[in-house]
């Protein structure tokens, strides 16, 4: 590995809203199963709608712990993008263009909040995009025949003087 580089976390937004989502997920499994032991809903429905509850709110306490493992690591034949056991592989030969975006704007599908993006993403003017990006604003597009994928290097000019040099 030549090098790697690191996105910018927001840890205070990101775990604030995924804290306050995994609170509101108990207290409404909570609420549900008690719903169904005082006769107002039936038992199988309020244990099913609790663990499905219970379910999303592992997953989120999942993402929770991988989201500080973005990193975007070159080395001499290809660029890695990793997030937790999410990772691809970019070979430099297979890059066509490389974009600098400002703002993606709105992402109606893909893993989304609002300060992590991950896995496939749809947005209207770049279509799907493989984020591993910690926001919208500043996204580095990295653009091959097969896939489009988006990223958040903290210091986005050496990232790209990187990534040049190992283009030539």
């Amino acid at each position: 590995m030549d090098k790697v580089f690191k996105p910018e976390f927001n840890f205070v937004v990101t775990y604030g809203l995924l804290g306050v989502f995994f609170i509101i997920f108990f207290i409404l499994s909570f609420y549900t199963l008690s719903l169904g032991k005082n006769g107002k809903i039936g038992v199988s429905e309020a244990v099913i709608t609790s663990a499905f509850l219970c379910f999303i709110s592992c997953a989120m306490v999942f993402f929770i712990g991988i989201y500080h493992t973005i990193s975007y690591e070159f080395h001499k034949e290809s660029i890695i993008l990793k997030c937790g056991p999410f990772k691809s592989k970019i070979q430099y030969e297979d890059i066509k263009k490389v974009t600098i975006v400002d703002n993606l704007g709105f992402s109606p599908a893909g893993f989304r909040l609002p300060t992590y993006l991950l896995t496939k993403c749809y947005f209207k003017e770049y279509g799907w995009l493989t984020m591993y990006a910690t926001g919208y604003r500043n996204v580095v597009i990295i653009e091959t025949d097969k896939k489009r994928y988006g990223i958040t290097p903290k210091n986005i000019e050496e990232f790209i003087s990187t990534l040049n040099e190992k283009l030539k």
